[in-house]
């Protein structure tokens, strides 16, 4: 007797858009001219994931990651975690994943190295599948 089970990490469609361009100081080129200290584009892995990822400092020297034209497969219990390694389990999680497409930002601990966390995650805890994520660099 063969037994199948088909696990999905399909869930609605979530669409959040924040005012990214107040954090990144969008010019009327459309250029940010934030303090852009570590960027990254991002990679699929288990799910389709595409978009941007930035790493900027305002003005009072806060850090925040910033995700602009995000897009990813919606799914359950998505969280977002800055890692030392992709599939790793050394991270720091940074909460809820906002939504599935659009731009959002994400207040970083200031105490955080982005050097030894480069790796953005998109995190499906349920499950324990990487949608995708960026290296910043």
């Amino acid at each position: 007797m063969l037994s199948l089970a088909i696990w999905s990490c399909g869930e609605e469609e979530i669409h959040v858009e924040e005012d990214t361009d107040a954090i990144l100081q969008v010019d009327s080129t459309g250029q940010a001219n934030a303090n852009i200290t570590h960027q990254a584009n991002f990679v699929s892995d288990a799910h389709p994931t595409s978009g941007n990822a930035q790493v900027v400092m305002d003005e009072d020297g806060k850090k925040i990651l910033v995700f602009t034209d995000f897009k990813t497969d919606p799914g359950p219990d998505l969280d977002v975690y800055l890692s030392t390694q992709k599939n790793t389990k050394d991270f720091i999680n940074l909460g809820d994943l906002k939504g599935n497409s659009g731009q959002f930002s994400y207040d970083l601990p200031q105490n955080i190295d982005i050097a030894q966390h480069p790796y953005v995650m998109i995190w499906c805890v349920q499950f324990s599948v990487n949608f995708g994520y960026a290296k910043l660099e």
